[in-house]
């Protein structure tokens, strides 16, 4: 006897979503030589390449509130995406002020 859940579920078929909704940009120039500002660069923007790609996947795949979720997921990583971007470029800006 199947599992009534699983009948009702329908399986996710997962593709690879193109490679610019995979990766997250940088900023336009990367002038610091710290090692730790370059690893929290890395550190931040790998985890969120994923959420925002993986989201662009399971927006296909969903509809009616889950879709909503998927779109509240998405647009808060974009969100953090800027915030991550200003503030690296802030660190930048510093960086630059010092070395001057």
């Amino acid at each position: 006897m199947p599992n009534d859940v699983s009948a009702k579920v329908r399986p996710l078929h997962w593709s690879v979503p193109p490679i610019e909704m995979c990766t997250v940009p940088r900023p336009p120039s990367q002038g610091t030589d710290d090692p730790f500002v370059t690893n929290l660069n890395h550190e931040l923007r790998t985890p969120l390449a994923a959420i925002i790609g993986l989201t662009h996947v399971l927006g296909e795949e969903v509809d009616g509130p889950a879709l909503e979720f998927v779109d509240l997921i998405r647009e808060s990583g974009r969100r953090l995406q800027g915030t991550i971007e200003r503030m690296l470029e802030s660190v930048e800006l510093e960086a630059r002020s010092r070395a001057a």
